[in-house]
C-alpha cells in the first residue's frame, strides 16, 4: 500500500520554487519475530551450564558453577521494544585451585530495555535504558570477604546490548546464544510464562 506523504518547505526567500528529494524506506509492520513476542524466563539449569562454559575456557583449574537461582527473563512486544533482565539471580562458583573452601556468589540484578530487532536468527538492542547491577561475594572457609561490584560485559546482559546475540525461537522454548567471544557456549533456554 502507498503511503502519503506531506513535506514542508520553509525557505527564506518568498515566492521562490523549490524542489526536495525525499528518499523513503519500508518499514515491516512488525520490527521483529513474531514468534519472540511475549514474556519469556529461563531455567536455571542451563543458565548454570551456560556460565560453566564460559568458565571452562579458562582450563581445567575453572571454578565449578554449582548453583544458580533467582530468575532471568525477557520482555518482548509488538512494536520493538523490550526488556531483559535479573531478578536477584545468583550463581555460585566453588575454586579448584584457590584455597580449599572458597567460593563466590555472583549477584545479577536489573535490566535493560529499549528497541529491538530480530530477524529470525539474531536479536540485538533493549538498549535504550539500562539499570543492571553485578556483585561479587568471596567467601574462604565461610567467612566472607566483602561485596565488590563486576565489571559490566556485553555478554552480561540476557541479550547484547551491542553484539547480535544468536537464537533459535520455538512454540514455548527459546535458546539464545549470548555473544562470547572466541569460546563454545552452552545455550541458555527459555520458556514461555505469557503469550
Amino acid at each position: 500500500e502507498d503511503l502519503q506523504y506531506l513535506l514542508y518547505a520553509i525557505t527564506a526567500t518568498p515566492g521562490e520554487e523549490r524542489t526536495e528529494t525525499v528518499t523513503t524506506a519500508t518499514v515491516t509492520e512488525a520490527p521483529c519475530d513474531e514468534c519472540l513476542i511475549g514474556e519469556w524466563e529461563a531455567t536455571n539449569d542451563s543458565f548454570q551450564a551456560y556460565m560453566q562454559s564460559t568458565l571452562s575456557a579458562s582450563g581445567e583449574d575453572a571454578p565449578i558453577v554449582q548453583s544458580v537461582t533467582g530468575t532471568a527473563y525477557l520482555r518482548f512486544r509488538a512494536n520493538g521494544t523490550g526488556r531483559a533482565g535479573y531478578t536477584n539471580l545468583k550463581v555460585v562458583e566453588t575454586f579448584i585451585s584457590a584455597v580449599a573452601g572458597s567460593e563466590s556468589i555472583i549477584t545479577f540484578d536489573g535490566y535493560s530495555a529499549g528497541p529491538y530487532t530480530a530477524d529470525g536468527s539474531v536479536i540485538l538492542g533493549l538498549a535504550g535504558s539500562t539499570n543492571l547491577q553485578i556483585t561479587v561475594e568471596i567467601f574462604v572457609g565461610g567467612v566472607s570477604f566483602g561485596t565488590t561490584d563486576f565489571p559490566i560485559r556485553p555478554e552480561d546482559f540476557p541479550i547484547s546490548t551491542t553484539t547480535p546475540t544468536p537464537y533459535t525461537c520455538g512454540v514455548d522454548t527459546l535458546f539464545t546464544w549470548p555473544p562470547v567471544e572466541g569460546i563454545d557456549i552452552e545455550p541458555v533456554m527459555w520458556i514461555r510464562t505469557t503469550p
